[in-house]
């Protein structure tokens, strides 16, 4: 898992099976709750020519209720983010807190 300076997380899962897996994911110490996006990379959906890197539905987060439970697409690379992006979007102009911080 990765934290930019400015607060916003990052995971990435990695699927080496030829099958579809399920992985669920703890995020323990949580303060508040967090929106993350999944962006999921596969052969298959790189195989296909209009293939467009675009987030699927938010998966939300808390303290009172830390897991996420997911499926992963054989071969695939996921990564869970805070970051909602667009296939439109130029990518990660700035990175912008995504909730106040303490001084």
């Amino acid at each position: 898992a990765l934290r930019s300076p400015a607060g916003n997380l990052t995971v990435f899962l990695l699927n080496l099976n030829k099958a579809a897996g399920e992985a669920t994911l703890t995020l323990d110490g949580l303060k508040a709750s967090v929106t993350l996006h999944p962006y999921a990379v596969s052969e298959t959906a790189l195989a296909q020519p209009d293939f467009t890197l675009a987030p699927g539905a938010p998966l939300t987060c808390s303290p009172e209720s830390p897991q996420i439970a997911l499926k992963l697409p054989p071969l695939s690379l996921t990564a869970l983010t805070t970051f909602r992006l667009l296939p439109t979007d130029p990518g990660v102009i700035e990175d912008v807190p995504r909730e106040p911080r303490s001084p």
